[in-house]
Order: structure tokens, then sequence, then C-alpha cells
């Protein structure tokens, strides 16, 4: 991770004047299980993500920004190791074809970066 913490839920629960025991009873929730997601000791299910996103109006991707990271990170280079494997292995015309949107994924990537 880059310097993003793991999430920010503890800092948006207490931006918003929340307990985390009034937390946990918005999301459904015991204070232990906000403990933990706080602390990243677990990381919330996907629907209390989005319960985490409602809640505080912010992209989830951004309460959980340290944690994007490490996944996107984690991604690349598999992407990178599958990309190698590809140009080794398989047919002609699936390779070609994966290559191309690992490709294209790269370029749109980029694009992006740049704006």
């Amino acid at each position: 991770m880059q310097g993003s913490l793991s999430n920010y839920i503890r800092s948006h629960r207490r931006r918003a004047g929340l307990s985390q025991r009034e937390l946990a009873k918005v999301i459904g929730y015991t204070k232990a299980t906000v403990f933990r997601h706080e602390h990243t000791t677990s990381l919330p299910p996907l629907l209390t993500a989005f319960r985490y996103e409602i809640l505080f109006a912010t992209p989830v991707a951004t309460l959980f920004a340290g944690v994007r990271e490490a996944v996107e990170e984690e991604i690349e280079m598999r992407l990178t190791e599958l990309e190698d494997e590809l140009q080794r292995g398989r047919t002609r015309e699936t390779r070609k074809q994966t290559l191309d949107w690992l490709a294209a994924r790269s370029s749109t990537l980029t694009s992006q970066q740049l704006r």
C-alpha cells in the first residue's frame, strides 16, 4: 500500500459524530464487527460495503482506499504473469484475443491516468 490507510470508516464515522454502537445499528451489525472493519482485521461483505458507501455518500473504493490499492497491485501483477504465459503458449487465436484485450486495457488505463 502506497500511503493510504486500509480504510477510512473510522474517520467518516467520527466526522458524522457516530459511535461504533450507533454505526453498527445503522448498518445492521454489532459494535465488535464495526471495530473489526475499522481496524481491517476483517473486511465487510459486499452488501455491507455498499451500506457504508450509501451512509457516508463516499464510494467504496475511497472508503477502502488502501485495500483497493493492494488489490489493484495484485491484479496488475497477475495480469503481467498471465500475459507472459500467453506469450509462451495456448492456441494462437485465443492467445491473440486475450493479448489484444490486455493491450486495449493497458492503453485505456494509460489514457485515464493522463487526465
